[in-house]
């Protein structure tokens, strides 16, 4: 997508509330976010169990909420400008030359410059051994 000019932004949501898994959060083997983490915040509902947004979980709902609205009105989860204020944060989108740019979203977000490289390179392997095999 970036070789056509458009621009792309990647994001791992690792924001992360205990309680908002119910009683399910007994029987996890770990303590992070999971797939699908992030709509609880992006639509500012419990999916899956009732529970009380504490104040870290309401600013939560306000950044994933003011960057996908700003995504869909602007093509920009920053807003209509470049040098926008409106986070503490500039997520910057995915390029050809570092496709592994993308923002971490937590209680502080930030930008970092490869994504999970242990698993791509995992992948990597299976299609170089399957081809070879």
């Amino acid at each position: 997508m970036t070789a056509l000019s458009n621009r792309v932004y990647l994001y791992s949501f690792e924001f992360f509330n205990p309680r908002s898994f119910g009683i399910l959060s007994l029987r996890m083997p770990f303590r992070a976010a999971t797939h699908c983490t992030e709509l609880t915040y992006l639509f500012g509902v419990s999916l899956l169990f009732g529970f009380r947004f504490t104040e870290a979980d309401k600013r939560m709902i306000d950044v994933m909420t003011r960057m996908w609205t700003n995504f869909a009105k602007y093509g920009n989860p920053n807003g209509p400008y470049e040098d926008s204020t409106v986070f503490d944060f500039k997520w910057e989108p995915a390029t050809s030359q570092q496709c592994g740019s993308h923002l971490v979203i937590n209680e502080k977000c930030e930008m970092r410059t490869s994504y999970e490289e242990q698993r791509a390179e995992f992948w990597r392997n299976i299609r170089i051994t399957s081809k070879s095999g």
